[in-house]
């Protein structure tokens, strides 16, 4: 029962969430956290800096997931149409000569 009692100030709580005590006390004024004032000072147990953590915590964000690769019957290259043109020759590959 003895740990349930445990009350920290300011600058023993600020010390423990590793911030600067003047962002807790500004955190408190403006009632965004938990914690509990007892003759005129801000006072925190264990269980308000777990639920400080909590308020505080990021979400997870998930990494974009890439578009999904299509499944259907991939597109071939058709062939150049046939020219009308009687002096045009399809191109054709040169030999490699060393």
């Amino acid at each position: 029962m003895a740990d349930d009692l445990t009350v920290y100030r300011v600058d023993e709580a600020a010390q423990i969430l590793k911030c600067k005590p003047s962002w807790l006390r500004d955190q408190a004024k403006a009632r965004r956290i938990p914690f509990h004032k007892i003759s005129g000072e801000y006072r925190f147990t264990a269980s308000d800096l777990e639920q400080i953590l909590a308020l505080t915590a990021e979400p997870v964000k998930k990494a974009p997931q890439p578009p999904a690769r299509s499944t259907g019957p991939r597109r071939r290259r058709t062939p150049p149409a046939p020219s009308t043109d009687p002096t045009v020759r399809p191109l054709r590959a040169r030999r490699i000569t060393a």
